[in-house]
């Protein structure tokens, strides 16, 4: 029986010194920062407006609207909602696109689209910051107006 207690703790000894010295002289392998977590295609989750009181609506029009958002290595986005009911009469308000290079304050958590293109000619040369969520393979972007206590929160998931 004590060869046996022997045999044990031999096998412990030698096993915690090659489990400590596997990791002892490794670099810690780096978090990978906001941006690039955020390279890739997401696809549109929800449209929503949260309000002051906590609730949270669905943007009116756009539940069940599908759209895709990419974000690449080289700092060009470009964007696509689309309404599902859409008509031959329906507005461009139906719809949103836009394109151009983003930019990533690692700091706030805010990506800013600087749009070259846009659907809507107003938007145009708009620079627009969001601010992101990023939790797994959901991206979230909250979209605050100056001009309303709501907030916007367009919500993704990662598309595979």
């Amino acid at each position: 029986m004590k060869i046996v207690r022997v045999m044990v703790a031999v096998v412990v000894l030698i096993g915690s010194g090659f489990w400590a010295s596997s990791s002892v002289g490794k670099p810690a392998v780096p978090i990978p920062s906001l941006r690039e977590q955020m390279i890739g295609t997401w696809k549109l989750e929800a449209r929503v407006v949260k309000k002051p009181d906590g609730s949270v609506a669905p943007l009116p029009g756009w539940d069940s609207a599908v759209g895709y958002i990419t974000y690449d290595r080289t700092g060009f986005m470009s964007l696509q909602f689309m309404q599902l009911n859409r008509t031959k009469e329906s507005s461009t308000n139906s719809y949103v696109a836009y394109f151009g290079p983003y930019t990533v304050d690692e700091h706030t958590k805010t990506v800013t689209h600087h749009h070259t293109g846009d659907l809507n000619p107003d938007g145009v040369a708009a620079n627009q910051p969001r601010e992101v969520m990023l939790e797994g393979d959901k991206l979230s972007l909250y979209i605050r107006n100056a001009d309303s206590p709501n907030v916007s929160v367009n919500s993704f998931r990662r598309m595979k």
